[in-house]
């Protein structure tokens, strides 16, 4: 994330690599976005993170409090019991679906 703050990934001397499946297919992959997502999400452009990759913009922050809680020793358990069963048994093929309806909405619309 430091690196982030410093040098923007659209700038053509970044280090960041290019998508090989944009390259290769002209179509936006889940990930796409993503690096320039966490830039605007340093410099606290929440609209241009969000506009960059909706999807990301709700990943990055979630995968930063699950490594926090983690580094803590937080229950997540005690926290999100009113998850019902069903849907926390699911989770893996429920951010499947979500990831592949995403892929195919952002690449239409």
């Amino acid at each position: 994330m430091a690196y982030l703050f410093f040098f923007n990934p659209e700038s053509a001397d970044g280090i960041y690599p290019k998508c090989i499946v944009k390259a290769t297919t002209g179509l936006d992959c889940p990930g796409c976005g993503s690096s320039r997502c966490a830039y605007d999400i340093v410099h606290l452009d929440f609209w241009a993170a969000f506009k960059h990759n909706p999807l990301a913009f709700i990943a990055i922050p979630s995968l930063i409090i699950y490594a926090v809680g983690g580094i803590f020793n937080v229950n997540f358990e005690r926290l999100f019991g009113f998850i019902p069963d069903k849907f926390r048994s699911n989770f893996s093929s429920i951010l499947l679906v979500v990831v592949v309806i995403f892929t195919l909405l952002r690449n239409v619309l």
